[in-house]
């Protein structure tokens, strides 16, 4: 029987055997013995598209050293997390990794919903082909995602039976730390003892709205569907907008997105910049057929401006409105 003591000579002499070129910085030596490298999650392209999700690089001032000696058990960390115990309702909605405080594009978006399933994804596909769908458990304070077993067949990022598990608190502001006690295989590995932190971003919150905006001194007038088209956010609202490329659009402000959309549709562009929204059958909230105009829409690296004209089934009408971009599918 292998014992402990056993296991923990075995890895030694293993990271002894590893040849780790001498010239290599020592910081950097370091973080080869102990295993630590960075792994990027991308989906794969299925249906002619590609679905990107990213585990962006999380920079090492970020990680903790509490590697449970064993491997993969997730008790032995015991970095704490700040925040109050996860539940069903603390957990619902959309939240967006901010790496500390940024919130840049392309960043990990999840959706948790209250009947124990979630979403993610980075590439502005959220709600309609999220590189990650599955169930969540809580225990505690820990969350464990488990993929949804049709995963494998529609080739998201993450297949049944890769599963994770993060330590989880909730702050009253709408910001939700994680530690990563159980980590997943290539695509979803992050690194045990990983540290992240996430703010909830529909419905709005304290921290989203705190979110500032990137100086956009240089934008354009909007004359065709493609710079439109991503995953889009109002820190006013706490509404996300989705653009595609078939030109259906998707809006909603309850944290709901995919599951129970406020309003969806499809959209036209023109060369004047003027964007008009035309609910259709799918639309919860407005009537089939009912339009939004906006006017003077205009882009710039990761801001949309534009003056509502008119808004049939809101209370918009002649109000300045500003979206960050949050993802892009890119090419199709």
């Amino acid at each position: 029987m292998i014992d402990d003591r056993d296991l923990r000579e075995l890895f030694s002499r293993k990271a002894t055997e590893m040849h780790v070129e001498r010239t290599m910085p020592q910081a950097l030596s370091k973080r080869v013995q102990r295993r630590r490298g960075l792994i990027a999650l991308t989906g794969v392209a299925a249906a002619g598209l590609l679905a990107v999700f990213a585990w962006a690089a999380v920079d090492s001032s970020t990680r903790t050293e509490a590697i449970p000696p064993s491997g993969r058990g997730g008790n032995e960390i015991d970095t704490p997390v700040a925040g109050q115990l996860p539940t069903p309702e603390g957990l619902a909605g959309i939240w967006a990794w901010d790496d500390g405080g940024t919130l840049d594009q392309n960043r990990l978006v999840l959706r948790f919903s209250l009947d124990g399933t979630f979403a993610g994804d980075s590439s502005g596909q959220l709600d309609t082909y999220p590189a990650l769908l599955g169930n969540y458990e809580i225990s505690g304070d820990t969350v464990r995602f488990m993929p949804d077993a049709d995963s494998l067949h529609e080739q998201r990022a993450c297949v049944a039976g890769n599963n994770w598990t993060w330590r989880v608190g909730i702050e009253p502001d709408g910001r939700m730390n994680i530690v990563s006690l159980e980590d997943g295989d290539g695509n979803c590995e992050i690194g045990l003892g990983t540290t992240w932190s996430f703010t909830r971003i529909s419905p709005g919150s304290q921290a989203a709205s705190s979110i500032s905006l990137a100086d956009e001194s240089n934008t354009r007038v909007v004359d065709s569907v493609n710079p439109l088209r991503g995953l889009w956010l109002d820190t006013k609202t706490g509404r996300v907008l989705r653009f595609s490329w078939d030109e259906s659009y998707a809006i909603d402000g309850s944290g709901r997105l995919g599951t129970h959309t406020e309003d969806a549709g499809q959209f036209e562009v023109d060369i004047k910049g003027t964007v008009r929204l035309i609910s259709g059958s799918e639309s919860r909230a407005c009537p089939e057929g009912s339009t939004a105009v906006w006017k003077d829409v205009r882009i710039g690296s990761r801001t949309m401006h534009a003056i509502v004209d008119r808004d049939a089934c809101g209370a918009e009408t002649g109000t300045e409105t500003t979206w960050i971009l949050l993802g892009s599918p890119g090419s199709p």
